[in-house]
């Protein structure tokens, strides 16, 4: 759960530096299940990067939402469809 909390504050400090050690916490957290930060990292990186690498994007929203997060599958539908392999 700390890694959650520190994400969110150091993102909401919004500095691009802080940005980098948010991913890294939100990163800690999402891969040990945290579902809201699953959503929070993919919303992070689509926000943040220009484009943004939607596979990865797309891959924390989908874990998200595949946990039950109704924004996750929210945020899945208006993504870009994925590219035909």
């Amino acid at each position: 759960m700390g890694g959650y909390n520190l994400g969110f504050l150091l993102e909401a400090l919004l500095y691009p530096s802080d940005l980098l050690e948010a991913r890294r916490w939100y990163t800690t957290a999402a891969e040990a299940g945290h579902t809201k930060t699953q959503y929070g990292l993919g919303l992070l990186l689509e926000n943040w990067r220009d484009p943004p690498k939607l596979g990865e994007v797309r891959r924390w929203y989908t874990t998200a939402a595949e946990a039950g997060i109704g924004e996750a599958a929210e945020a899945l539908s208006r993504l870009q469809p994925e590219p035909d392999k």
